[in-house]
Formats: C-alpha cells, sequence, structure tokens
C-alpha cells in the first residue's frame, strides 16, 4: 500500500503520493507539504514575483 498525505496548504486538503529526497540519512518531504497543483502555483507565483522585481529594478536603472 503507498503512502498518502494532504496538502497543507488551507482549502486544498487533496491527498497526494509524497516524493521525498534523501540527504544525509534523512528523509526530506519535496515540496514543502504542497500537492503537485499547489506546488507549481506557488512556484509560478515565486517566478512572477522575481521577473516584476527585475523589470522594475531595470527600469529605475534606466531612469
Amino acid at each position: 500500500m503507498t503512502e498518502r498525505v494532504k496538502c497543507i496548504k488551507p482549502g486544498c486538503g487533496k491527498e497526494y503520493e509524497p516524493q521525498y529526497l534523501e540527504l544525509l540519512g534523512s528523509k526530506i518531504l519535496r515540496g514543502g507539504g504542497l500537492c503537485p497543483a499547489c506546488a507549481k502555483k506557488a512556484y509560478d507565483e515565486e517566478v512572477a514575483k522575481e521577473k516584476a522585481t527585475l523589470q522594475a529594478s531595470i527600469t529605475g536603472e534606466r531612469r
């Protein structure tokens, strides 16, 4: 039987099959406890935020 965990994001709670990173003899849950859909959304938001910050710094340098 495969292990299933629930997404920690409030309002989601989907069950998913976790993936682990093994580092120095310990298992670390990938994605910080978020289901793949929520993890992708969080990643996309972070990338958009970084792009906006970069664009703002470029615009500031031009002035």
